[in-house]
């Protein structure tokens, strides 16, 4: 039993660009091909956590669609049906999804991070990164959002500019539809993260 105590607190999305992923990586050190580099930078901050593998994230997503109240337990089932099928949502409008890593920070928050490649004919592949983040508790809430702040303030580069944004347009409102978490339809760079 990995999930206790929820109480309700909204899951959401935060995207990136990889510009902005990439002056991450030189700030905190992580090489080119860094494995788990989100994971690095967490442990980096401090945060204690589990690892969790894509099988491990899957279970960790099916409980909690079991125990959390409603509004969380309909997302955590709907990121699950989501991410982990074999045709998967994202994947039929990014072209390319990938799990790359995710975190379990005790009771306090689970992120995960996948990757979105975006193929355009005749022009460069776009590449985001993508963290699906749940809160557990109040702390966790505060503590993911302040986390994303301090990331934003440690980096030159705008994680999300406009036309990233057009540019997700489809993936964001298609998904937005199926799995109604914050962060499809509102920037929350633009708004809870500044």
């Amino acid at each position: 039993m990995y999930i206790t105590n929820l109480e309700e607190f909204e899951p959401y999305i935060v995207f990136t660009n990889d510009k902005f992923f990439g002056e991450l990586k030189k700030k905190y050190k992580l090489g080119v091909f860094s494995r788990k580099p989100f994971l690095k930078i967490l442990k980096d901050l401090g945060f204690q956590f589990e690892e969790l593998d894509r099988d491990h994230a899957k279970t960790i997503l099916d409980e909690l669609s079991v125990k959390a109240k409603v509004k969380t337990a309909d997302i955590a089932k709907a990121v699950a049906l989501a991410l982990f099928t074999p045709t998967t949502i994202f994947y039929a409008f990014a072209k390319k999804v990938y799990y790359i890593e995710g975190a379990k920070s005790g009771d306090d928050f689970i992120i995960l991070h996948l990757t979105l490649e975006i193929p355009r004919a005749f022009r460069t592949t776009l590449f985001y990164h993508l963290f699906i983040t749940i809160p557990l508790n109040e702390k966790g809430y505060k503590d993911t959002i302040n986390l994303y702040k301090k990331l934003r303030r440690e980096v030159a580069v705008e994680p999300l500019t406009i036309d990233d944004w057009e540019n997700l347009k489809t993936i964001r409102e298609k998904n937005a539809e199926v799995l109604k978490i914050r962060g499809l339809l509102e920037n929350l760079w633009q708004t809870t993260l500044i």
